[in-house]
């Protein structure tokens, strides 16, 4: 009855990986009915790179050591799933997992601080990228490159400070790509 109503998901194998019991999280974790996963074998919901990258290894469990790892698990659709897995031996030849799904894990765009500073640090080098572009095809004029981003001219003098930018160094013509092309007089 626990195993049945478990928040978490658990499985009992045999030595060789085999399924002996799943419960309904488990089953509703990965997507599979139970008929399916009782066909299978432990290494079947493990990618390649996450053996490769933490082998199975039942002699720690076979010693009597519980067994903790971050793992991710093959749901039957394909996708991944990020979960934490205590393994222990509950029985001659019988081991136990208990399964629970950890949160996704964020990425540069989301919203954890490292990702918002990365982020954060991206658009600023291409902010000021394109006021070096402006500034560069108005040949320093920050009141035209002002215009030219759309930007009243106060905003931009605030972002070239911002930036450390010295729009002197633009006076001169620069290299730098345009940002609108010039306009060429129409051939009739």
């Amino acid at each position: 009855m626990l195993l049945e109503h478990s928040s978490d998901a658990v499985l009992v194998f045999d030595e060789a990986g085999r399924f002996l019991e799943v419960n309904p999280r488990l089953c509703r974790l990965l997507g599979y009915e139970r008929e399916e996963l009782m066909q299978m074998n432990v290494l079947d919901l493990l990618p390649d790179e996450e053996l490769a990258r933490l082998p199975v290894n039942y002699d720690d469990l076979r010693a009597g050591k519980t067994v903790r790892r971050e793992r991710r698990l093959l749901c039957k659709d394909g996708t991944r799933v990020r979960v934490e897995v205590v393994g222990s031996l509950v029985g001659e030849g019988k081991m136990q997992s208990v399964v629970r799904e950890l949160p996704r894990e964020e990425t540069a765009g989301d919203s954890d601080l490292g990702g918002r500073v990365e982020f954060y640090e991206e658009v600023s080098r291409f902010e000021a990228g394109l006021i070096r572009r402006a500034l560069a095809q108005t040949h320093g004029n920050q009141k035209k490159a002002a215009e030219l981003l759309g930007v009243n001219h106060t905003t931009l003098h605030t972002m070239v400070r911002r930036y450390g930018i010295d729009p002197a160094v633009f006076k001169e013509q620069s290299d730098f790509p345009r940002l609108v092309p010039e306009s060429r007089p129409r051939r009739k």
